[in-house]
């Protein structure tokens, strides 16, 4: 409502929404965010339509978890044959990469983005594409 989302409890069956363009649940894994201050353009639904599509040879997965250490957070794992990983957003607007090389057992990327750094999330997102694309 005016920008703000709108989140709705029932209390007697214990389901809730959180209410935006369209409703997600709990079960919707969907970002949505807790503080609209720092938004970075790499969001999960950026992550569906411009990074899933590439990932032929990677099993994707998406986990919503309402707290956490920067408040609520949205995760997309992959695992391919060669390089796993996961990218966590936080509802605060913290933002991690992690990117891991199983045949050389070595951590390629590992970085957690406070909101002011945010701006930094273009160099990390474009090395992790370039790994998961071999580019």
């Amino acid at each position: 409502m005016n920008g703000k989302l709108i989140y709705k409890r029932w209390l007697k069956t214990g389901d809730s929404k959180v209410f935006d363009v369209m409703a997600y649940d709990k079960y919707t894994l969907v970002s949505y965010r807790d503080d609209n201050s720092n938004k970075s353009t790499y969001d999960i639904n950026w992550f569906k339509q411009e990074i899933e599509p590439q990932l032929f040879n990677y099993e994707v997965s998406y986990r919503y978890f309402e707290q956490g250490d920067f408040g609520s957070l949205t995760q997309v794992g992959f695992e391919g044959k060669d390089k796993g990983g996961q990218i966590d957003y936080w509802g605060l607007g913290w933002l991690g990469i992690f990117l891991y090389d199983l045949n050389k057992e070595e951590e390629l990327i590992n970085v957690l983005l406070s909101p002011e750094e945010i701006e930094q999330s273009d160099e990390w997102f474009g090395k992790l594409v370039e790994h998961l694309t071999d580019l």
